[in-house]
């Protein structure tokens, strides 16, 4: 991996580390930077193309050695996979250097502070903030040194809400140890020879007037009890200079200039007694990252006096080890200092010794960052994702499979976007009560404690104050702010009725004053909620009739609103909805409307052999309970009551083929656990409702196949991308497989973990992803941008029987890729035969986490001493690991067999019954 970086400062210690480190991982750099006056640094052992002197501080007399920097910066990144910069300024050079490129490298932003210019409402500052919005919506990685950066800056600042980024701190480098003259002190010899002077370090960019002043008193008034051991530059921007000039003067005050980092750190360090790291410029930084005093200070267990409400502040007060100032109020912070003993500091030293070296040196950081870039190479490699022209074919071959509703309601609905949802003042004055059945809590939403209230959804969670709720926050991504809409907790018990009413208007109030905007589908499932809340509730709530009023204007913006650019699931369960609300309301309109939908829909969306047809087992279960609830509440003189019971019976059949004997239910193209119903539920809610679960249709259309022993129960997808029209759940997965062997999963689908765009959810919908074949690893559909898909694979099964299938696929890209893949089970013996047309193949096998793969010799392994794994004529096999996901943001590592071939290759899997 080649990696070109552009160095605001050659000399300054982050950027070196950085490259250092990812040098080590196996990064070839081509490393271009500026000069600065007075800043001095430590020298490179390599290469360096100087960029020429900059200004420090002074942007506009930087514009034109920045131009210059064009040129060379487009010539040394030619052949470069990535660009990497380490500031704003450095960024659009990299930018601006790379538009001019036919085949462009990679963007990566690494953000170790938040230039003030970037907060400022000036011209200035606005241009820059617009600049840097362009260049992040295109960029490869950010790298940040605190998560806040993300949430405080990017999201709330900037308005992005999907910066996909990577968390490297401020800390040590990891050879720190290893260094001359650098290793970490012992607390006893950290103490001055003179017992009586307490000796304060400040070190680094000296850039806080305020701390120079709050100094400068605390000698005067000390008089001989502190001294100042200043080490680094002082900014000529941000310091008085009367005020320098005294503090340089003072017979308690020692400045040895700039130094090298790290190897002078040792003995700064060594020198003092406390570090002082109370800042005021600069506010937000402070508030968002730990400083890298702060790591040092950790380091050389020397304690710290910060400013309070930062992030230092907030660890230095949980581990007891220095001084909260508020160093804008003088005489209060004066008072507290000089308070400071030889115990305050004797203990402070004392509590650092429990802080853990990889909490302050780098460990495995810059080969985390190193992984994410290779599978963004990996990904964007694609010779069907490297350029505009090729981008505007995708476009095209993505929209030529919609219909042409789609098309028109994308066009129309983006041109009448409603920006508030439009409160309704005349409500029908009497509703009727519906019959539900009742469901076990399965998930607690929300949780409320101590005046605040947690949210959780997708494994992930928020915590707002009970009148503060942020209806808006998008954090976690899009799918976790429309959970937050969908209100489930309106039939969590465990919540008081007053504090779900009080919560829903709420919501509704930001809707009606348009802090957020109506969409279909979270109103959609909001109606649902909402309906079975006030059924069950309407005597008991105060706020009633707002609750009431803001499902009846929910209800009209989804009549008029209806998800027909999208179809699937999204436009059936907009039908459950009004359907749902026509009866609850008493609209003929809606209940008309829905019925209409719901008629076309059972017969377009639920296949012969009873799947739902985006074929996943997560939207099967959501279908199929919609289903169950429509037929609850249905009366016994609706037409399509009967209807929905027949397509119920037809989807228990494949729900239960779809699932292994222990319980275990396969989770094929975008489905994983903790979203949907399990079985069982939905097994309990059917018969009681008369809906026979028992029907059992030979597995057909969907294109998934099953065959099952005494020993093995396989599920294989011998199926390409489908619905035609929406494929937008479905995988690059053809021919993949789940194989579970004495009621253990053996091969596992790796299923998926999140729907916000970006490299993981192309990843988790791609061919390798998958246990089937791949040639030079791309991908055997055009999976892309989340949700969209643009070349298909032909799919057909040649020949199949009782205990074999046969199919073959086709994929035209850049090249045509044929694979021909037969399963054939016998008793105790799975035989996969795979045959293509080009050389340099893999096929891949995922193993189930927690199995211990053996290899017992060349193409052969045991999986748990009762499965062996063999390859036909000794292949390269190598093993990887992968995130096996458990549902939602959870996952664990397992590993894999990837076994590389040249087009014939067969497995056999056999199960070890007499070892």
């Amino acid at each position: 991996m080649r990696i070109t970086f552009i160095l605001p400062v050659i000399s300054h210690a982050y950027s070196q580390t950085r490259i250092e480190h990812l040098e080590k991982e196996g990064v070839e750099p081509i490393i271009l930077g500026f000069e600065r006056k007075h800043y001095k640094g430590k020298a490179w052992k390599k290469k360096v193309i100087n960029l020429g002197f900059v200004e420090h501080g002074n942007y506009f007399k930087r514009f034109f050695p920045d131009v210059k920097a064009l040129f060379p910066v487009w010539k040394h990144s030619k052949t470069s996979d990535f660009i990497y910069c380490f500031n704003l300024e450095t960024l659009l050079i990299g930018w601006f250097a790379n538009i001019f490129r036919f085949s462009k490298a990679k963007l990566i932003y690494d953000v170790a502070d938040i230039q003030q210019i970037l907060m400022s409402k000036s011209a200035t500052g606005k241009i820059l903030r617009f600049f840097e919005k362009l260049i992040l919506n295109n960029i490869s990685v950010v790298v940040v040194t605190s998560p806040s950066y993300v949430t405080g800056y990017f999201h709330h600042v900037q308005k992005l809400k999907n910066v996909n980024y990577q968390i490297i701190e401020n800390k040590l480098p990891a050879n720190i140890s290893n260094l001359e003259n650098n290793k970490p002190l012992k607390t006893s010899n950290l103490l001055n020879k003179d017992h009586s002077v307490i000796k304060i370090g400040y070190f680094g960019g000296i850039r806080c007037n305020q701390s120079l002043v709050l100094l400068d008193k605390v000698l005067e008034r000390g008089q001989g009890k502190f001294r100042l051991y200043l080490r680094g530059i002082f900014s000529t921007q941000n310091i008085d200079e009367k005020l320098k000039n005294k503090i340089l003067s003072s017979k308690y005050v020692d400045y040895d200039g700039p130094y090298v980092y790290p190897n002078d750190l040792s003995e700064m360090y060594e020198n003092i007694d406390i570090s002082w790291g109370a800042f005021y410029h600069a506010e937000n930084n402070v508030k968002w990252s730990r400083a890298t005093r702060f790591y040092q200070a950790c380091y050389y267990r020397s304690p710290l006096i910060v400013q309070y409400n930062t992030q230092d502040a907030k660890f230095v007060k949980k581990r007891n080890f220095g001084l909260l100032l508020d160093i804008t109020d003088i005489e209060s912070s004066l008072k507290k200092i000089l308070q400071i003993n030889r115990n305050d500091i004797s203990n402070w030293k004392q509590n650092l010794t429990s802080i853990p070296h990889e909490e302050v040196v780098y460990t495995n950081e810059h080969k985390k960052l190193f992984e994410v870039l290779k599978k963004d190479i990996s990904i964007h490699k694609n010779p069907d994702t490297e350029n505009f022209i090729k981008r505007i074919g995708k476009y095209y071959r993505t929209l030529s499979y919609l219909k042409g509703q789609q098309i028109f309601f994308q066009i129309y609905y983006r041109i009448i976007r409603k920006k508030r949802l439009i409160r309704k003042n005349k409500i029908p004055s009497s509703n009727t009560s519906l019959d539900f059945f009742q469901v076990d809590e399965i998930f607690s939403f929300a949780e409320y404690q101590n005046e605040k209230i947690i949210f959780r959804f997708l494994n992930q969670e928020k915590v707002f104050k009970k009148d503060a709720v942020d209806w808006s926050d998008e954090d976690f991504g899009k799918l976790w702010n429309y959970n937050l809409q969908y209100v489930y907790y309106a039939n969590q018990s465990s919540l008081s009725l007053a504090l779900r009413s009080k919560l829903i208007c709420d919501l509704y109030s930001w809707l009606y004053e348009g802090k957020i905007a109506p969409e279909s589908y979270p109103a959609t499932l909001r109606i649902m909620n909402i309906i079975r809340f006030l059924n069950l509730n309407s005597t008991n709530i105060e706020d009633f009739e707002n609750i009431i009023r803001g499902v009846y204007s929910d209800l009209h913006f989804l009549g008029n609103n209806v998800e027909y650019h999208l179809l699937a699931n999204h436009i059936f369960e907009n039908a459950c909805a009004l359907l749902m609300g026509g009866y609850y309301f008493n609209e003929k309109n809606w209940i008309q409307k829905a019925e209409k939908i719901l008629t076309k829909e059972l017969d377009e969306q639920f296949l012969s052999d009873g799947a739902h047809f985006e074929r996943s087992m997560m939207y099967h279960q959501l279908m199929l309970f919609r289903l169950l609830e429509a037929i609850q509440y249905l009366p016994e003189y609706s037409e399509i009551k009967n209807k929905m019971i027949s397509v119920c019976e037809k989807m228990f059949s494949w729900m239960n083929q779809m699932t292994f004997q222990n319980g275990t239910p396969a989770h094929f193209n975008d489905s994983t656990n903790g979203i949907a119903p399990r079985n069982s539920i939905l097994s309990e809610i059917a018969t009681s409702l008369g809906v026979d679960i028992q029907k059992k249709l030979s597995l057909s259309e969907s294109g998934f196949r099953k065959f099952e022993n005494k020993t093995f129960e396989l599920i294989a997808d011998v199926h390409g991308i489908s619905p035609e029209y929406q494929p937008g759940h479905a995988h690059a997965d053809t021919h993949s497989f789940i194989l579970h062997a004495n009621n253990t999963p053996i091969i596992v689908d790796p299923s998926i973990s999140t729907y916000n765009k970006g490299q993981k959810r192309d990843h988790e919908r791609s061919t390798v992803l998958h246990n089937t074949v791949t040639v030079n690893d791309m991908n055997t559909a055009e999976v892309w941008e989340g949700f969209r898909v643009g070349r298909r694979p032909e799919v057909t099964i040649l020949e199949e029987n009782n205990n074999s299938v046969t199919s073959e696929l086709t994929y035209k890209s850049s090249i045509e890729f044929r694979h021909k893949r037969c399963f054939t089970l016998n008793s105790n013996h799975l035989k996969i035969t795979d045959t293509t047309n080009q050389k340099n193949c893999a096929a891949r096998f995922h193993i189930a986490p927690g199995i211990q793969i053996k290899k017992t010799s060349p193409g052969i392994f045991e999986l748990n001493s009762s499965v062996r794994i063999s390859f036909s004529e000794n292949p390269g096999v190598e093993l990887f690991e992968y995130e096996y996901n458990i549902g939602f943001n959870r996952s664990k590592i397992a590993s894999g067999l990837k076994v590389h071939f040249d087009k014939t290759l067969e497995s056999n899997i056999i199960a070890l019954t007499d070892k």
